[in-house]
C-alpha cells in the first residue's frame, strides 16, 4: 500500500508540474504569435502612411509615420522578450537590423526632399515601402510560423507525457494488485504456519484428543 501510494503520489506530481509548465509555455506561444501579427499590422500601417506622404506631401504624414515606427519597436521589444527559441531571436534580429535599414532609408528621403531632389526622394520611399517593408514582413510571418511549430512541437511532447503516464498508472495499479496478492500469501503463510504447529504440538500433548 505505501508503494502504492507513493508511486501515486509521484505521478500525480508530475502531472501538476507538466499542467503548470504547460499553462506557461502556451501563454508564451499565444503571446509570441500576438506580437508578431501586431507586427504585421503596424507595417501595413508604415506601408500606407508611407504611400500616402508620396502623393501629397502632408507633413501630418510623417509626424504619424513617426508614432507608428515607435509602436513598431516596442512591439518588437515585446516579442524579443518572450521569444524562447535561438531561430526566434535571430528573426527578431533581423527585423531589427532590416527596420533599422528602413528608417535609415526614410530620413535620407526627406533630406533629399528637402534639398529639392524630389526624383531620388520618392524613388528611396518607394524602395522603402515596397522592398524593405516586404521583406520585413516575411521575416514576420517566419517569426509567426516559428512560434506556431514549436507550439505543435510541444503539444507533441505533452501527448507522449500523457501515454508515458497512462501506462504508468496502469501499471501501477496492475502490478499493485499482484504485488498485493503476493503479499497477502507470504503474510498468510506467515501467521498460518505457526499456527499449525502450535495445533500440532497441543493434539500431541493431548494424544490427539
Amino acid at each position: 500500500m505505501a508503494l502504492m501510494m507513493s508511486g501515486g503520489f509521484l505521478i500525480i506530481s508530475y502531472t501538476y508540474q507538466i499542467q503548470d509548465a504547460s499553462s506557461e509555455i502556451f501563454e508564451e506561444n499565444i503571446q509570441n504569435v500576438r506580437a508578431a501579427k501586431e507586427l504585421e499590422i503596424n507595417l501595413y500601417g508604415i506601408r500606407a502612411i508611407s504611400l500616402n506622404y508620396i502623393i501629397d506631401r502632408d507633413s501630418a504624414w510623417v509626424e504619424r509615420l513617426d508614432e507608428k515606427e515607435d509602436e513598431f519597436l516596442r512591439v518588437l521589444d515585446k516579442a524579443n522578450e518572450t521569444a524562447n527559441t535561438q531561430e526566434e531571436h535571430l528573426l527578431i534580429q533581423q527585423i531589427t537590423a532590416l527596420f533599422s535599414n528602413y528608417q535609415q532609408n526614410l530620413s535620407t528621403a526627406l533630406i533629399l526632399e528637402r534639398q529639392g531632389n524630389l526624383l531620388r526622394a520618392n524613388a528611396l520611399l518607394v524602395h522603402g515601402s515596397r522592398d524593405l517593408i516586404n521583406t520585413i514582413e516575411d521575416k514576420c510571418k517566419e517569426l509567426i510560423e516559428s512560434n506556431i511549430s514549436e507550439q505543435a512541437d510541444y503539444e507533441e511532447r505533452i501527448r507522449r507525457n500523457d501515454n508515458f503516464i497512462r501506462v504508468a498508472m496502469y501499471s501501477l495499479g496492475i502490478g499493485g494488485l499482484i504485488l498485493g496478492i503476493i503479499l497477502g500469501w507470504l503474510v498468510a503463510r506467515i501467521i498460518l504456519n505457526p499456527i499449525y504447529k502450535l495445533v500440532l504440538k497441543v493434539r500431541d500433548a493431548a494424544g490427539s484428543e
